[in-house]
Protein backbone atom coordinates (compact mmCIF):
# COMPACT_ATOMS: atom_id res chain seq x y z
CA UNK A 1 0.00 0.00 0.00
CA UNK A 2 2.81 2.39 0.89
CA UNK A 3 4.62 1.75 -2.37
CA UNK A 4 1.51 2.41 -4.45
CA UNK A 5 0.97 5.62 -2.54
CA UNK A 6 4.48 6.79 -3.31
CA UNK A 7 4.12 6.05 -7.01
CA UNK A 8 0.93 8.08 -7.38
CA UNK A 9 1.59 11.48 -9.02
CA UNK A 10 0.64 14.64 -7.18
CA UNK A 11 -2.51 16.32 -8.53
CA UNK A 12 -3.45 19.96 -8.35
CA UNK A 13 -6.74 21.19 -6.88
CA UNK A 14 -8.19 22.04 -10.30
CA UNK A 15 -7.88 18.36 -11.34
CA UNK A 16 -9.78 16.98 -8.36
CA UNK A 17 -13.22 17.59 -9.89
CA UNK A 18 -12.22 15.74 -13.04
CA UNK A 19 -10.90 12.80 -10.98
CA UNK A 20 -14.15 12.63 -9.02
CA UNK A 21 -16.11 12.59 -12.26
CA UNK A 22 -13.89 9.80 -13.61
CA UNK A 23 -14.37 7.78 -10.41
CA UNK A 24 -18.14 8.25 -10.62
CA UNK A 25 -18.05 7.02 -14.21
CA UNK A 26 -16.06 3.94 -13.21
CA UNK A 27 -18.42 3.25 -10.31
CA UNK A 28 -21.41 3.55 -12.65
CA UNK A 29 -19.77 1.09 -15.06
CA UNK A 30 -19.44 -1.46 -12.27
CA UNK A 31 -22.98 -0.72 -11.14
CA UNK A 32 -24.62 -1.43 -14.50
CA UNK A 33 -22.38 -4.43 -15.20
CA UNK A 34 -24.32 -6.64 -12.83
CA UNK A 35 -21.07 -7.74 -11.25
CA UNK A 36 -18.20 -9.60 -12.83
CA UNK A 37 -19.82 -13.04 -12.85
CA UNK A 38 -20.13 -13.92 -16.53
CA UNK A 39 -22.91 -15.87 -18.21
CA UNK A 40 -22.50 -19.42 -19.44
CA UNK A 41 -25.13 -19.89 -22.08
CA UNK A 42 -26.69 -22.36 -24.39
CA UNK A 43 -27.50 -22.36 -28.08
CA UNK A 44 -31.07 -23.10 -29.14
CA UNK A 45 -31.38 -26.30 -31.13
CA UNK A 46 -33.98 -25.81 -33.87
CA UNK A 47 -35.42 -27.71 -36.83
CA UNK A 48 -34.15 -26.12 -40.02
CA UNK A 49 -37.45 -26.22 -41.91
CA UNK A 50 -39.82 -24.93 -39.21
CA UNK A 51 -37.57 -23.22 -36.65
CA UNK A 52 -39.16 -25.29 -33.87
CA UNK A 53 -36.99 -25.43 -30.77
CA UNK A 54 -36.21 -29.02 -29.80
CA UNK A 55 -33.50 -28.53 -27.20
CA UNK A 56 -30.35 -26.68 -26.16
CA UNK A 57 -26.63 -27.29 -26.66
CA UNK A 58 -23.71 -26.14 -24.55
CA UNK A 59 -21.64 -23.34 -26.08
CA UNK A 60 -18.41 -25.35 -25.85
CA UNK A 61 -20.00 -28.16 -27.83
CA UNK A 62 -21.21 -25.76 -30.51
CA UNK A 63 -17.88 -23.89 -30.61
CA UNK A 64 -16.15 -27.05 -31.79
CA UNK A 65 -18.78 -28.04 -34.39
CA UNK A 66 -18.75 -27.74 -38.16
CA UNK A 67 -21.57 -27.83 -40.71
CA UNK A 68 -22.38 -31.40 -41.63
CA UNK A 69 -21.49 -32.87 -38.22
CA UNK A 70 -24.01 -35.35 -36.81
CA UNK A 71 -24.87 -36.05 -33.19
CA UNK A 72 -27.55 -37.76 -31.19
CA UNK A 73 -30.26 -36.15 -29.07
CA UNK A 74 -32.70 -38.54 -27.48
CA UNK A 75 -33.15 -41.42 -29.93
CA UNK A 76 -32.71 -39.33 -33.11
CA UNK A 77 -29.61 -38.50 -35.11
CA UNK A 78 -29.32 -34.87 -36.21
CA UNK A 79 -27.19 -33.20 -38.88
CA UNK A 80 -26.06 -29.59 -38.45
CA UNK A 81 -26.96 -27.44 -41.46
CA UNK A 82 -26.57 -23.94 -40.01
CA UNK A 83 -24.97 -22.27 -36.98
CA UNK A 84 -25.97 -18.71 -36.16
CA UNK A 85 -25.03 -16.47 -33.23
CA UNK A 86 -27.71 -18.02 -31.04
CA UNK A 87 -29.14 -21.09 -32.80
CA UNK A 88 -28.06 -24.40 -34.26
CA UNK A 89 -30.33 -25.58 -37.07
CA UNK A 90 -30.52 -29.31 -37.76
CA UNK A 91 -32.31 -31.87 -39.89
CA UNK A 92 -32.92 -35.56 -39.10
CA UNK A 93 -30.09 -37.74 -40.29
CA UNK A 94 -29.59 -41.39 -41.12
CA UNK A 95 -25.83 -41.03 -41.30
CA UNK A 96 -23.11 -42.20 -38.98
CA UNK A 97 -23.01 -41.00 -35.39
CA UNK A 98 -19.67 -39.40 -34.61
CA UNK A 99 -20.36 -36.89 -31.80
CA UNK A 100 -21.97 -36.99 -28.38
CA UNK A 101 -23.35 -33.64 -27.12
CA UNK A 102 -22.86 -32.48 -23.55
CA UNK A 103 -24.28 -30.02 -21.07
CA UNK A 104 -22.38 -28.34 -18.25
CA UNK A 105 -25.35 -27.35 -16.08
CA UNK A 106 -24.22 -26.93 -12.46
CA UNK A 107 -21.64 -29.72 -12.45
CA UNK A 108 -18.26 -28.60 -11.09
CA UNK A 109 -14.91 -30.32 -10.88
CA UNK A 110 -14.55 -32.44 -7.77
CA UNK A 111 -11.64 -31.64 -5.47
CA UNK A 112 -8.69 -34.01 -5.87
CA UNK A 113 -8.81 -34.89 -2.17
CA UNK A 114 -12.42 -36.08 -2.51
CA UNK A 115 -11.54 -38.06 -5.63
CA UNK A 116 -8.73 -39.79 -3.75
CA UNK A 117 -11.08 -40.68 -0.90
CA UNK A 118 -13.63 -42.15 -3.34
CA UNK A 119 -10.94 -44.22 -5.06
CA UNK A 120 -9.63 -45.39 -1.69
CA UNK A 121 -13.15 -46.39 -0.64
CA UNK A 122 -13.65 -48.39 -3.84
CA UNK A 123 -10.36 -50.19 -3.25
CA UNK A 124 -11.47 -51.05 0.28
CA UNK A 125 -14.89 -52.14 -0.97
CA UNK A 126 -13.31 -54.42 -3.57
CA UNK A 127 -11.71 -56.51 -0.81
CA UNK A 128 -14.72 -56.53 1.55
CA UNK A 129 -17.74 -56.41 -0.74
CA UNK A 130 -18.61 -60.11 -0.48
CA UNK A 131 -18.24 -60.23 3.28
CA UNK A 132 -21.33 -59.99 5.51
CA UNK A 133 -19.74 -57.32 7.71
CA UNK A 134 -19.40 -54.83 4.83
CA UNK A 135 -22.78 -53.11 5.54
CA UNK A 136 -21.70 -52.75 9.18
CA UNK A 137 -18.52 -51.01 8.04
CA UNK A 138 -20.61 -48.57 5.99
CA UNK A 139 -22.82 -47.73 8.94
CA UNK A 140 -19.98 -47.37 11.46
CA UNK A 141 -17.25 -45.68 9.41
CA UNK A 142 -19.26 -43.83 6.74
CA UNK A 143 -22.38 -43.10 8.83
CA UNK A 144 -24.94 -44.62 6.45
CA UNK A 145 -28.18 -46.04 7.77
CA UNK A 146 -28.67 -49.76 7.32
CA UNK A 147 -30.96 -49.52 4.29
CA UNK A 148 -28.59 -47.16 2.46
CA UNK A 149 -25.62 -49.40 3.25
CA UNK A 150 -27.37 -52.43 1.76
CA UNK A 151 -28.37 -50.44 -1.35
CA UNK A 152 -24.78 -49.28 -1.88
CA UNK A 153 -23.44 -52.81 -1.47
CA UNK A 154 -25.98 -54.16 -3.99
CA UNK A 155 -25.12 -51.34 -6.41
CA UNK A 156 -21.39 -52.16 -6.29
CA UNK A 157 -22.10 -55.87 -6.70
CA UNK A 158 -24.18 -55.06 -9.78
CA UNK A 159 -21.27 -53.02 -11.16
CA UNK A 160 -18.97 -56.03 -10.84
CA UNK A 161 -21.56 -58.34 -12.38
CA UNK A 162 -22.11 -56.15 -15.43
CA UNK A 163 -18.42 -55.39 -16.09
CA UNK A 164 -17.30 -58.92 -15.13
CA UNK A 165 -14.25 -57.56 -13.37
CA UNK A 166 -13.23 -55.80 -10.17
CA UNK A 167 -14.24 -52.27 -9.21
CA UNK A 168 -12.22 -49.34 -10.56
CA UNK A 169 -10.09 -47.81 -7.82
CA UNK A 170 -6.76 -46.11 -7.10
CA UNK A 171 -4.68 -48.80 -8.77
CA UNK A 172 -7.08 -50.07 -11.43
CA UNK A 173 -8.77 -48.35 -14.39
CA UNK A 174 -11.67 -50.06 -16.16
CA UNK A 175 -12.02 -49.67 -19.94
CA UNK A 176 -15.63 -50.35 -20.92
CA UNK A 177 -16.42 -50.97 -24.59
CA UNK A 178 -19.94 -49.73 -25.23
CA UNK A 179 -21.99 -50.75 -28.27
CA UNK A 180 -24.53 -48.03 -28.93
CA UNK A 181 -27.54 -49.39 -30.88
CA UNK A 182 -27.98 -45.94 -32.49
CA UNK A 183 -24.38 -45.92 -33.72
CA UNK A 184 -24.45 -46.89 -37.39
CA UNK A 185 -20.77 -46.19 -38.00
CA UNK A 186 -17.75 -48.35 -37.36
CA UNK A 187 -16.57 -46.11 -34.53
CA UNK A 188 -16.28 -47.56 -31.04
CA UNK A 189 -17.34 -45.92 -27.81
CA UNK A 190 -14.93 -46.42 -24.95
CA UNK A 191 -15.72 -45.41 -21.37
CA UNK A 192 -12.62 -45.00 -19.24
CA UNK A 193 -13.58 -45.30 -15.54
CA UNK A 194 -10.96 -43.30 -13.61
CA UNK A 195 -12.63 -41.45 -10.68
CA UNK A 196 -9.78 -38.94 -10.96
CA UNK A 197 -11.99 -35.85 -10.89
CA UNK A 198 -12.75 -33.38 -13.67
CA UNK A 199 -9.43 -31.52 -13.64
CA UNK A 200 -7.32 -34.65 -14.13
CA UNK A 201 -9.79 -36.27 -16.54
CA UNK A 202 -9.84 -33.11 -18.67
CA UNK A 203 -6.04 -33.01 -18.70
CA UNK A 204 -5.88 -36.64 -19.77
CA UNK A 205 -8.54 -36.25 -22.47
CA UNK A 206 -6.83 -33.21 -24.01
CA UNK A 207 -3.40 -34.84 -23.97
CA UNK A 208 -4.68 -38.15 -25.34
CA UNK A 209 -6.67 -36.40 -28.06
CA UNK A 210 -3.57 -34.42 -29.10
CA UNK A 211 -1.44 -37.58 -29.13
CA UNK A 212 -4.10 -39.40 -31.16
CA UNK A 213 -4.27 -36.58 -33.71
CA UNK A 214 -0.48 -36.53 -33.89
CA UNK A 215 -0.38 -40.24 -34.68
CA UNK A 216 -3.46 -40.70 -36.89
CA UNK A 217 -3.89 -37.22 -38.37
CA UNK A 218 -7.45 -36.45 -37.26
CA UNK A 219 -9.07 -35.25 -34.01
CA UNK A 220 -10.70 -37.48 -31.42
CA UNK A 221 -14.09 -36.69 -29.89
CA UNK A 222 -14.43 -37.06 -26.13
CA UNK A 223 -16.77 -36.29 -23.25
CA UNK A 224 -15.83 -36.28 -19.57
CA UNK A 225 -17.05 -35.76 -16.04
CA UNK A 226 -15.60 -36.35 -12.58
CA UNK A 227 -15.74 -40.14 -12.80
CA UNK A 228 -14.97 -41.13 -16.37
CA UNK A 229 -14.00 -40.15 -19.92
CA UNK A 230 -15.89 -41.29 -23.01
CA UNK A 231 -13.94 -41.50 -26.27
CA UNK A 232 -15.40 -41.92 -29.74
CA UNK A 233 -12.77 -44.13 -31.38
CA UNK A 234 -13.08 -44.25 -35.18
CA UNK A 235 -11.57 -47.71 -35.59
CA UNK A 236 -10.31 -50.76 -33.75
CA UNK A 237 -7.53 -50.09 -31.29
CA UNK A 238 -5.32 -51.78 -28.76
CA UNK A 239 -6.15 -50.98 -25.15
CA UNK A 240 -2.46 -50.39 -24.53
CA UNK A 241 -2.77 -47.28 -26.74
CA UNK A 242 -4.64 -45.59 -23.89
CA UNK A 243 -1.39 -45.28 -21.94
CA UNK A 244 1.32 -45.99 -24.50
CA UNK A 245 0.39 -42.95 -26.59
CA UNK A 246 1.06 -40.65 -23.63
CA UNK A 247 4.59 -39.94 -22.54
CA UNK A 248 4.47 -38.28 -19.07
CA UNK A 249 7.33 -36.00 -20.12
CA UNK A 250 5.31 -34.67 -23.09
CA UNK A 251 1.99 -34.21 -21.27
CA UNK A 252 2.22 -30.43 -20.96
CA UNK A 253 3.43 -30.03 -24.54
CA UNK A 254 0.48 -32.05 -25.86
CA UNK A 255 -2.06 -30.14 -23.77
CA UNK A 256 -0.71 -26.74 -24.82
CA UNK A 257 -0.83 -27.86 -28.45
CA UNK A 258 -4.48 -28.93 -28.19
CA UNK A 259 -5.99 -26.48 -25.73
CA UNK A 260 -6.01 -23.21 -27.69
CA UNK A 261 -8.27 -24.62 -30.40
CA UNK A 262 -10.92 -26.07 -28.09
CA UNK A 263 -14.29 -24.67 -27.11
CA UNK A 264 -13.17 -24.89 -23.50
CA UNK A 265 -10.49 -22.27 -24.18
CA UNK A 266 -12.93 -20.10 -26.14
CA UNK A 267 -15.52 -20.14 -23.35
CA UNK A 268 -12.87 -19.30 -20.75
CA UNK A 269 -11.70 -16.39 -22.91
CA UNK A 270 -15.22 -14.94 -22.99
CA UNK A 271 -15.51 -15.31 -19.22
CA UNK A 272 -12.15 -13.59 -18.71
CA UNK A 273 -13.10 -10.76 -21.06
CA UNK A 274 -16.42 -10.37 -19.25
CA UNK A 275 -14.74 -10.26 -15.84
CA UNK A 276 -12.34 -7.60 -17.14
CA UNK A 277 -15.35 -5.55 -18.36
CA UNK A 278 -14.09 -5.62 -21.95
CA UNK A 279 -17.43 -6.86 -23.25
CA UNK A 280 -20.09 -4.10 -23.40
CA UNK A 281 -23.00 -4.43 -21.01
CA UNK A 282 -26.59 -3.42 -21.50
CA UNK A 283 -28.11 -0.45 -19.74
CA UNK A 284 -29.33 -0.83 -16.17
CA UNK A 285 -32.20 -3.28 -15.91
CA UNK A 286 -31.51 -4.83 -19.32
CA UNK A 287 -29.53 -7.97 -19.97
CA UNK A 288 -27.12 -8.06 -22.87
CA UNK A 289 -28.11 -11.00 -25.14
CA UNK A 290 -25.70 -13.85 -24.58
CA UNK A 291 -25.33 -14.54 -28.28
CA UNK A 292 -24.13 -10.97 -28.80
CA UNK A 293 -21.52 -11.25 -26.04
CA UNK A 294 -20.45 -14.58 -27.47
CA UNK A 295 -20.05 -13.08 -30.94
CA UNK A 296 -18.09 -10.09 -29.63
CA UNK A 297 -15.84 -12.37 -27.59
CA UNK A 298 -15.09 -14.50 -30.64
CA UNK A 299 -14.22 -11.42 -32.71
CA UNK A 300 -12.03 -10.11 -29.89
CA UNK A 301 -10.18 -13.41 -29.55
CA UNK A 302 -9.57 -13.57 -33.32
CA UNK A 303 -8.11 -10.05 -33.14
CA UNK A 304 -5.79 -10.53 -30.16
CA UNK A 305 -4.80 -14.22 -30.21
CA UNK A 306 -1.65 -13.39 -32.17
CA UNK A 307 -0.43 -11.33 -29.18
CA UNK A 308 0.84 -13.85 -26.65
CA UNK A 309 1.18 -11.19 -23.95
CA UNK A 310 -2.32 -9.73 -24.30
CA UNK A 311 -3.67 -9.65 -20.70
CA UNK A 312 -6.93 -11.52 -21.43
CA UNK A 313 -5.09 -14.20 -23.39
CA UNK A 314 -2.70 -14.63 -20.45
CA UNK A 315 -5.61 -14.79 -18.00
CA UNK A 316 -7.39 -17.36 -20.15
CA UNK A 317 -4.30 -19.56 -20.18
CA UNK A 318 -3.92 -19.13 -16.42
CA UNK A 319 -7.59 -19.96 -15.86
CA UNK A 320 -7.41 -23.09 -18.01
CA UNK A 321 -4.08 -24.41 -16.74
CA UNK A 322 -4.53 -23.60 -13.05
CA UNK A 323 -8.29 -23.71 -12.46
CA UNK A 324 -9.45 -26.21 -15.06
CA UNK A 325 -6.54 -28.65 -15.38
CA UNK A 326 -4.25 -30.55 -13.02
CA UNK A 327 -1.30 -31.58 -15.16
CA UNK A 328 1.08 -32.46 -12.33
CA UNK A 329 -1.36 -34.91 -10.74
CA UNK A 330 -2.01 -36.50 -14.12
CA UNK A 331 1.73 -36.87 -14.67
CA UNK A 332 2.07 -38.60 -11.31
CA UNK A 333 -0.77 -41.00 -12.17
CA UNK A 334 0.78 -41.89 -15.50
Amino acid sequence: GTRIKELQPRVSIDKIDNNITARKGTAFLFYISGGTITDRGYYNLRLADSGTKIGELDEEFVWERNLGDTFTLGTQLWKIVKITAGDVEVIPSQGALNIVPFWRAEDIDRASLVSEEIALFLETAENLLDKPEFPDLLTEKYFLDRESAVCLRDYLLLQKKVTRTSLPHRHKIILEHYDDPVNKADSKQLVMHTFWGGQVNRSFALAFSAAWEEKYGYPLQFFLNNDCILFMLPHEFNSRDIVSLLNPVKIEELILKKLAGTGYFGARFRESAGIALLLPKGSFGKRMPLWLNRLRAKKMMDAVKKYDDFPIILETWRSCLEDGLDIERLRSFL
